[in-house]
């Protein structure tokens, strides 16, 4: 099995399976629930939940639904390509201080999601 794309929200994921399945390639849903039980894991990429399809079906299925975002593209704002990816802003403060408690705890904290931010003109936007 190869992974053809990770996804943010799992709803989109399961769109993007029952999609493939109607175009004739098998494919399964990994890591579903793994934000609902600690929702830090979203900030790691391949913790997200993800499609995976048979070998043979991989070039299909990326046809198909499209490779994952790359950090890299040219921001829509100012079209620089010095962009990376990380935290939002708002969520730094949060990660460091309140995780770390609400993890020992096993309380859930909301779901971490990474988003591209421009050096040039600091816009932050999602992939």
């Amino acid at each position: 099995m190869k992974t053809v794309r990770y996804y943010d929200d799992i709803f989109q994921a399961h769109a993007d399976r029952e999609y493939l399945a109607e175009q004739g390639i098998p494919a399964e849903v990994f890591n579903e629930n793994t934000g609902f039980v600690l929702p830090i894991t979203y900030a790691n990429p391949t913790m997200r939940p993800y499609i995976a399809v048979p070998d043979s079906c991989y070039e299909q299925a990326v046809e198909l639904i499209g490779p994952e975002p790359e950090a890299g593209d040219n921001c829509p704002g100012c079209g620089s390509s010095d962009v990376e990816v990380a935290l939002p802003k708002k969520h730094r403060w949060f990660t460091r201080c309140i995780m770390v408690p609400l993890m020992l705890f096993g309380t859930a904290g909301g779901n971490l999601r990474k988003v591209c931010r421009c050096n040039s003109c600091g816009r932050e936007y999602r992939l």
